[in-house]
């Protein structure tokens, strides 16, 4: 007597059984992007919180925990290398210094920000620095280039504070706009009676 050829539910060569989910380079590096930036966000909760970013990408991409380990694996290294190269370029770049008061000091600056209320000095390099003076005009923070390394010290300050005079008076430092046309008026004629 011949038993009929079963397929059981649990066993066998089920249609599907066995293969691997396939991911585009794209998507598994997604998932490594995702997992980096998350795991950034929460670094003190770290051990705990492993498993539960691979949860939330496991459902977000639909695929297994193996596969989200293995695009984890694959691209992490990397990203974790460019992070570190990026840190210890920009280290101290985003940070903004009080601007010292002596010319010989400045001279010595590293590459960073330094500012005094509006007068701020971007060094870039060793020699190669900005003077910038902020202000705010019409709603809209305006940044005014007074010069570069050549400038000294007391020069940027007066510049700056002629570009003070100017705003208050309400025109534009960096184009001579006024604010309004009645403060034009008034300038004109008040620089109409001093030549007079």
């Amino acid at each position: 007597m011949e038993r009929p050829n079963k397929k059981s539910n649990w066993g066998g060569k089920r249609p599907g059984a066995g293969r691997k989910c396939k991911l585009e380079v794209s998507d598994r590096e997604q998932i490594a992007k995702g997992y980096f930036a998350r795991m950034r966000r929460d670094e003190e909760r770290r051990p705990a919180r492993r498993e539960s970013v691979i949860g939330e990408l496991m459902d977000e991409f639909e695929t297994t925990h193996r596969m989200v380990d293995r695009a984890i694996a694959e691209f992490l290294p990397e990203m974790r290398q460019n992070a570190a190269i990026w840190a210890r370029a920009t280290e101290g770049m985003n940070e903004i210094h009080p601007l010292p008061a002596t010319e010989s000091k400045i001279k010595k600056l590293k590459p960073g920000m330094y500012t005094d209320d509006k007068l701020r000095l971007t060094v870039k390099s060793a020699g190669n620095s900005q003077w910038t003076f902020l202000f705010i005009w019409q709603s809209i923070v305006h940044r005014m280039v007074l010069g570069g390394s050549e400038m000294s010290l007391a020069v940027a300050r007066e510049r700056a504070t002629e570009a003070s005079r100017k705003i208050v008076s309400g025109q534009n430092p960096i184009d001579g706009s006024w604010s309004s046309t009645d403060l034009q008026k008034a300038a004109s004629l008040k620089r109409g009676k001093s030549k007079s």
